[in-house]
């Protein structure tokens, strides 16, 4: 077996066991078996999102771990093209006549999930931006703290 062919069966591996692991973790906590198993299948595929790869590069790659800052104004285009993309929502939200809807049942879902003042959602919306990764627990666990 070639070189190449031998990438390509590890690439396909590597794809194989991370791919579906979302739709798993969703389809189970929603779908599947809600409650404290789906949660906890939910978790466990968090988990692996975030382990696997990292895992795959040091052990089957073998890669050295190593720290990337960014360089060449990577953060700065980020936030232009955050906002850039924060313009493009707002103007079709307007346009779609968002000022004009009932915001009451709105309110009441966001209330409901603990997120009815302005410093937790401002909490949350920090906590999500900067780790995307957070987990429910992580997010429930916030939310209590920021609510005491």
């Amino acid at each position: 077996m070639t070189t190449d062919q031998r990438d390509r069966r590890r690439a396909i591996v590597a794809l194989a066991l991370i791919v579906p692991v979302p739709s798993i973790g969703v389809i189970t906590a929603m779908v599947a078996a809600p409650g404290p198993f789906g949660h906890a299948v939910f978790l466990a595929a968090k988990i692996w999102l975030l382990v696997f790869p990292a895992a795959w590069y040091l052990l089957s790659d073998r890669g050295r771990p190593s720290w990337s800052p960014p360089r060449k104004g990577g953060l700065g285009i980020g936030l232009l093209i955050g906002l850039a993309i924060a313009a493009v929502i707002g103007l079709a939200a307007w346009l779609m006549g968002v000022q004009n809807m009932d915001l009451g049942p709105l309110r009441e879902a966001v209330d409901e999930m603990g997120l009815g003042t302005s410093s937790t959602y401002l909490a949350m919306m920090v906590a999500e931006s900067l780790s995307p990764k957070l987990t429910r627990k992580s997010r429930v666990l916030l939310l209590r703290s920021c609510n005491r």
